[in-house]
């Protein structure tokens, strides 16, 4: 088996907007940052937190999908979401916690198993 066939995307259109999203929320993320301290607790660094939870939510509902694959019509359009948005959501955390290391035994659990949930997925 080839490798690079299988870790070729299916969707290149996909990985694009992925990027360019991921490209916008590390932008919202240094403009936020330049005009105020950065906090997991309050203001965007809250959004940020919001915004990855209900990602990985959404995460959770791709066996929900059968048997009409509702919302998103197909197996593939969801496994589509899956994959990308589990990035999307990492990225999240990471720009939740401003880009620092976690802090405490809960920290890191969280961080270990956002980072694993989204790597395995890949």
């Amino acid at each position: 088996m080839n490798l690079g066939r299988v870790l070729r995307p299916k969707e290149p259109r996909n990985v694009k907007i992925t990027a360019v999203v991921c490209a916008v929320l590390v932008l919202v993320y240094l403009v936020g940052a330049a005009f105020r301290p950065w906090s997991p607790k309050r203001g965007l660094g809250l959004i940020f937190g919001f915004l990855a939870a209900f990602a990985f939510i959404f995460e959770m509902l791709y066996p929900a999908r059968r048997p009409r694959a509702w919302p998103l019509f197909t197996a593939k359009n969801w496994i589509q979401v899956h994959v990308y948005l589990g990035v999307v959501a990492l990225l999240a955390v990471f720009i939740h916690a401003g880009f620092t290391w976690p802090h405490g035994t809960m920290g890191w659990a969280l961080f270990v198993l956002s980072a694993w949930t989204t790597v395995s997925g890949l």
